[in-house]
């Protein structure tokens, strides 16, 4: 039997051996060439018509909704991968997986503020779908809150199931385990002075007994201030706030009585 030559490989190189080439230029090397298939793996949603650990035909984002659970990652990816190759390119295929049977789905907050002063709106992004929402003058931090769930709720694709506590959101990953932890959130606030956004608090107590440091970290990004021996918990917590607020991070920081608030920065996303 013919045996192709590797055209890459010397003739120094002794055998046996196994070797392969990737021929780029031939017949079938483009993505659009035919008999093209992708498999796609991700969690499925218990919403899902079709049963975990099998691989499936998908022929649309329809398909991939019906199947593993709108707003599931399998469903999601399934748009990411076409929206990368366009639609018909190829054929995708899926195998949904169940989420692990314990631990704890990731939450993400968005702790809303104030009374607004002025008429404005608010554009709230998560993992990069958008909910808009005006802000009138007089307007409770309640009466805000209530207001964008109501618009996050109409995204059926979010990966998150959006809480309300008074005036507070929770945003509770679909799936269980460590996949929703780096969900990005954005919070672009234009006007309504009076009403904060913010993604959580830090309370400090105490004096501190020796110097040393506190450390804040916002998605990638590590905030450090310096502690002194004695230093009060409303100073430490006064430090804390002045680095946040010295750099161009994702937040900036508010501070009453030892409590740093955490505030969303216009345009960055905050894990």
């Amino acid at each position: 039997m013919a045996v192709p030559t590797n055209p890459d490989l010397p003739s120094s190189w002794e055998i046996p051996g196994v070797y392969f080439s990737i021929n780029l230029a031939g017949q079938g090397a483009g993505v659009g060439a035919l008999d093209k298939r992708l498999l796609l793996l991700g969690y499925r949603l218990s919403s899902g018509t079709q049963p975990p650990d099998q691989p499936f035909l998908v022929n649309g984002q329809q398909d991939a909704n019906d199947f593993f659970g709108q707003g599931s990652d399998l469903a999601r990816l399934f748009a990411a991968a076409v929206s990368q190759v366009g639609g018909g390119v190829l054929d995708v295929w899926c195998c949904g997986l169940n989420e692990p049977s314990g631990g704890t789905a990731a939450t993400h907050l968005i702790n809303i503020a104030g009374t607004a002063t002025e008429a404005g709106s608010v554009d709230v992004y998560v993992c990069g779908y958008r909910a808009s929402i005006p802000i009138a003058s007089g307007d409770t931090a309640t009466v805000v809150a209530t207001a964008l769930k109501a618009e996050l709720d109409k995204i059926k694709d979010l990966p998150v199931t959006v809480g309300i506590g008074s005036s507070n959101l929770t945003l509770t990953y679909r799936h269980k385990g460590v996949v929703g932890n780096d969900l990005p959130v954005r919070v672009d606030q234009d006007h309504g002075s009076g009403i904060t956004f913010s993604p959580g608090t830090l309370t400090y107590a105490n004096a501190a007994s020796g110097s040393g440091a506190a450390q804040v970290k916002v998605s990638t990004t590590a905030i450090t201030a310096a502690i002194t021996d004695l230093d009060s918990a409303n100073t430490i917590a006064g430090n804390v706030a002045a680095a946040i607020n010295a750099g161009g991070y994702p937040v900036t920081a508010s501070v009453l009585n030892g409590v740093v608030t955490l505030l969303y920065a216009k345009g960055r996303y905050v894990h």
